[in-house]
């Protein structure tokens, strides 16, 4: 019953930002509503670590703040990150960005990165701290958000990686910039052994790409109007 009440309040959010809209009108508001959608995601996260200290961010993963309270809060932000990826991908696909086999594979991945991030708003996590707890088992929920968490991981560094095909020079060095500081970040933090930050900062250069190339996009659509 409590899933089902979900289902019908995540329905209910998504038809309010007239997705529809925004899917037959990509270059009509779809790149300011992307990046307003995904301001929101970031606004939650740092919200909800405000409003829920007793999570340690070092060991503590962002999606145990949806088990928490005001855990719908961080569910809302997961379903505003799952909305802006699939915005992104639709203006990236209806973009003049170069080559088309570059801009296909970014919308591609970037669809499936959203599928992914709305999975994991649908499902919480059954993990503390990366782990168990004593007493407890995983629900097929919670093997479903793990694999919706782990589809979205892997479809936004394929996504990242596929942008250097684009021919566009300042997306270029944001994604080689984007891609070495979360190399170096995941080294680090590993070895460190704060698992939560190592999140916490990959999840927000993954924000700081998608900018970057909502912004290419712009660039790229400025320079093909006519007398540009």
């Amino acid at each position: 019953m409590v899933r089902r009440r979900r289902t019908v309040w995540l329905t209910a959010l998504i038809e309010r930002t007239s997705i529809r809209d925004l899917w037959n009108r990509p270059h009509h508001g779809g790149p300011r509503n992307s990046r307003l959608l995904l301001a929101f995601f970031v606004a939650a996260l740092a919200a909800e670590h405000l409003l829920q200290p007793a999570l340690d961010p070092e060991q503590h993963r962002i999606s145990e703040y949806a088990n928490g309270s005001p855990g719908w809060l961080m569910t809302a932000g997961f379903v505003a990150w799952a909305l802006s990826l699939a915005t992104t991908a639709h203006v990236v696909g209806g973009s003049e960005l170069w080559p088309r086999t570059g801009r296909t594979a970014v919308c591609a991945l970037l669809a499936v990165a959203a599928g992914g991030a709305l999975v994991t708003a649908l499902f919480n996590t059954g993990t503390s701290a990366g782990l168990v707890p004593a007493g407890r088992h995983l629900t097929t929920g919670n093997h479903l958000h793990d694999a919706g968490s782990g589809v979205l991981a892997l479809a936004l560094w394929g996504a990242a990686l596929g942008s250097l095909l684009v021919h566009e020079r300042l997306l270029r060095a944001w994604v080689v910039g984007v891609l070495m500081t979360s190399v170096a970040c995941t080294v680090a933090l590993s070895a460190a052994g704060l698992p939560g930050v190592e999140q916490r900062a990959l999840v927000l250069l993954a924000c700081v790409w998608q900018w970057a190339l909502l912004a290419a996009v712009g660039r790229v659509e400025g320079q093909s109007l006519p007398g540009t």
